[in-house]
């Protein structure tokens, strides 16, 4: 289903732009094209693909920095709608729309730096690295991730890894393996009580 913000022709022109910009997942559920049953976009015919979502409707309806892929699923919440946006928009002052402006290059810096990383990453790394990556207030990053890691519908979860707070895609947890030497005394205790 194609945006009905957009033409098709304007669709095919954003539609490969955002592709360069962010992993081809729902940028709120994070399934993928064949989890949504959904072909993958053809140019040619420009079918198949995401729903392309507007985070903001003041910057113009062909800047990729406010277009993000959506499954029809979640492009349909109520959260997400137009009038929704708009009222928020409305809103918000200054520092928050400043803020809202550096949302987006987080939300594109974080999904392709954990996308790189087998989907888990510290939780410092994500806070310090997507400050500065963003021009982001250290603790507005911290509040960017809040929705992202901790609730229960996140698809995104914050576990400690090794003694280090790590975000995580729920599913994806690295796995946690003992070092050599506690597998050799957990093997000699289990041979102590065999005998």
């Amino acid at each position: 289903m194609t945006n009905p913000n957009l033409s098709q022709n304007q669709r095919a022109q954003v539609y490969p732009e955002i592709q360069k910009r962010y992993p081809e997942v729902c940028s709120h559920c994070q399934k993928t094209l064949d989890e949504c049953n959904l072909k993958p976009f053809d140019p040619v015919t420009r079918t198949g693909g995401f729903e392309l979502h507007h985070t903001r409707y003041d910057m113009g309806m062909l800047n990729p920095n406010v277009i993000r892929f959506m499954c029809h699923s979640c492009n349909h919440l109520e959260e997400f709608s137009k009038k929704t946006i708009l009222a928020y928009e409305n809103e918000l002052s200054a520092s928050q729309k400043t803020n809202l402006e550096k949302h987006p290059i987080f939300q594109a810096w974080f999904s392709n730096k954990i996308a790189e990383n087998n989907y888990h990453l510290p939780l410092s790394e994500v806070v310090n690295g997507g400050a500065r990556i963003s021009g982001a207030h250290v603790k507005t990053v911290r509040d960017w991730i809040k929705p992202l890691a901790y609730s229960d519908e996140s698809p995104f979860t914050v576990i400690r890894v090794l003694g280090i707070d790590t975000v995580c895609l729920k599913g994806k947890e690295p796995r946690l393996e003992l070092p050599n030497r506690y597998v050799e005394l957990f093997n000699d205790e289990v041979q102590k009580y065999s005998k």
